[in-house]
Protein backbone atom coordinates (compact mmCIF):
# COMPACT_ATOMS: atom_id res chain seq x y z
CA UNK A 1 0.00 0.00 0.00
CA UNK A 2 1.24 3.50 -0.83
CA UNK A 3 0.40 6.50 1.33
CA UNK A 4 0.82 10.03 -0.04
CA UNK A 5 1.19 12.82 2.51
CA UNK A 6 1.89 16.56 2.43
CA UNK A 7 5.27 17.66 3.81
CA UNK A 8 3.65 19.94 6.40
CA UNK A 9 1.54 17.09 7.77
CA UNK A 10 4.52 14.71 7.77
CA UNK A 11 6.36 16.87 10.32
CA UNK A 12 3.80 15.95 12.96
CA UNK A 13 3.22 12.31 11.99
CA UNK A 14 6.76 10.95 11.53
CA UNK A 15 6.30 8.15 14.08
CA UNK A 16 3.06 7.04 12.44
CA UNK A 17 4.67 7.15 8.98
CA UNK A 18 7.62 5.05 10.14
CA UNK A 19 5.20 2.51 11.59
CA UNK A 20 3.57 2.24 8.16
CA UNK A 21 6.97 1.74 6.52
CA UNK A 22 7.96 -0.92 9.06
CA UNK A 23 4.75 -2.72 8.11
CA UNK A 24 5.94 -2.97 4.51
CA UNK A 25 4.18 0.10 3.08
CA UNK A 26 5.57 2.92 0.96
CA UNK A 27 5.09 6.56 2.04
CA UNK A 28 5.46 9.40 -0.47
CA UNK A 29 6.00 12.91 0.90
CA UNK A 30 4.93 15.74 -1.41
CA UNK A 31 5.33 19.50 -1.38
CA UNK A 32 2.44 20.64 -3.50
CA UNK A 33 2.50 18.35 -6.55
CA UNK A 34 6.25 17.68 -6.29
CA UNK A 35 7.53 14.48 -4.64
CA UNK A 36 10.28 15.34 -2.16
CA UNK A 37 10.81 11.97 -0.47
CA UNK A 38 9.90 8.30 -0.56
CA UNK A 39 10.04 6.17 2.57
CA UNK A 40 10.49 2.50 1.76
CA UNK A 41 10.92 -0.57 3.94
CA UNK A 42 14.47 -1.96 3.89
CA UNK A 43 15.03 -4.75 1.38
CA UNK A 44 17.78 -6.46 3.33
CA UNK A 45 19.67 -6.42 6.61
CA UNK A 46 21.87 -3.42 7.41
CA UNK A 47 25.39 -3.54 6.00
CA UNK A 48 26.99 -3.71 9.46
CA UNK A 49 25.37 -7.10 10.12
CA UNK A 50 26.58 -8.51 6.80
CA UNK A 51 30.18 -7.27 7.02
CA UNK A 52 32.98 -9.78 6.55
CA UNK A 53 35.39 -10.27 9.47
CA UNK A 54 38.46 -8.01 9.35
CA UNK A 55 41.84 -9.73 9.33
CA UNK A 56 44.52 -7.37 10.62
CA UNK A 57 47.49 -6.64 8.36
CA UNK A 58 47.99 -10.00 6.70
CA UNK A 59 50.22 -9.78 3.67
CA UNK A 60 48.85 -11.81 0.79
CA UNK A 61 52.39 -12.40 -0.49
CA UNK A 62 53.96 -13.77 2.68
CA UNK A 63 50.93 -14.71 4.77
CA UNK A 64 52.66 -13.22 7.83
CA UNK A 65 51.72 -10.38 10.11
CA UNK A 66 54.22 -7.53 10.46
CA UNK A 67 54.80 -6.04 13.93
CA UNK A 68 57.44 -3.59 15.15
CA UNK A 69 60.13 -4.80 17.55
CA UNK A 70 58.99 -2.40 20.29
CA UNK A 71 55.32 -3.43 20.13
CA UNK A 72 55.16 -4.64 23.72
CA UNK A 73 57.49 -2.00 25.24
CA UNK A 74 56.14 0.11 28.08
CA UNK A 75 54.64 3.43 26.97
CA UNK A 76 56.37 6.61 28.21
CA UNK A 77 54.69 8.76 30.88
CA UNK A 78 54.21 11.54 28.29
CA UNK A 79 51.79 9.25 26.50
CA UNK A 80 49.57 9.04 29.58
CA UNK A 81 50.02 12.55 30.99
CA UNK A 82 50.53 14.63 27.84
CA UNK A 83 53.51 16.64 26.65
CA UNK A 84 53.53 18.92 29.73
CA UNK A 85 54.47 16.11 32.13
Amino acid sequence: MTTIINIETSKYQLSDLLTLVQGGNEVIVQEGAKIVARLLPPEEEPVAQKAKPFIFDLSAASGKMVMSDDFDDELPMEFWLGDDA
